[in-house]
């Protein structure tokens, strides 16, 4: 959002302006640095960025701004702040929780709904495998039960394994390395 302007807090009281002033920020510099950052980020508006500071969350993420070495005293340190605090996926998680209370349900496309469609039908699937579905496990021809993303994509189970097994043994050396 290049020509974004934040608007001024609606909870001078609370959220992230009050807890801001009461923790002795400059209180307009942060405000404009975190807006800046979370409508770049999460594409919000400038009333969906104002909502989310002013909720419970932006007391919250004012509070974590004082995990800033030397305070958050410029908006670099700031925008370096929030950026690990991103890079963390707990901590992103928290971050896009809060931003979907504020953002409305984005149409699907009808191709978007396949794809999703098609994702519920793969777990299903792989959950129906995990759990020793008889139909999977004791057809004559396993090779023959096939997961259809399309009638000229169909995956087999065997398919489904190489990619769980693929996965896990990609899991379990990030999880080597990191040692």
């Amino acid at each position: 959002m290049e020509n974004f302007t934040p608007l001024p807090t609606a909870n001078p009281e609370w959220g992230f302006w009050g807890t801001s002033e009461r923790s002795g920020y400059d209180v307009d510099m942060t405000w404009n640095a975190v807006s800046q950052i979370l409508s770049s980020e999460f594409e919000l508006t400038p009333e969906q960025t104002r909502d989310l500071l002013d909720s419970t969350f932006g007391r919250h993420l004012s509070d974590d701004l004082s995990f800033i070495k030397d305070g958050p005293s410029t908006s670099g340190a700031i925008y370096t702040h929030i950026r690990e605090r991103l890079a963390d996926w707990k901590w992103r998680g928290e971050y896009e929780k809060a931003v979907q209370a504020v953002k409305p349900e984005q149409k699907v496309s009808s191709t978007e709904q396949l794809i999703l469609q098609r994702d519920m039908d793969l777990a299903h699937f792989i959950a129906k495998f995990f759990k020793g579905d008889p139909a999977l496990y004791n057809h004559p021809h396993p090779e023959d039960v096939d997961f259809h993303f399309s009638e000229d994509d169909p995956l087999t189970l065997y398919d489904v394994k190489a990619a769980l097994t693929a996965a896990y043994a990609a899991g379990f050396k990030m999880g080597k390395n990191r040692r």
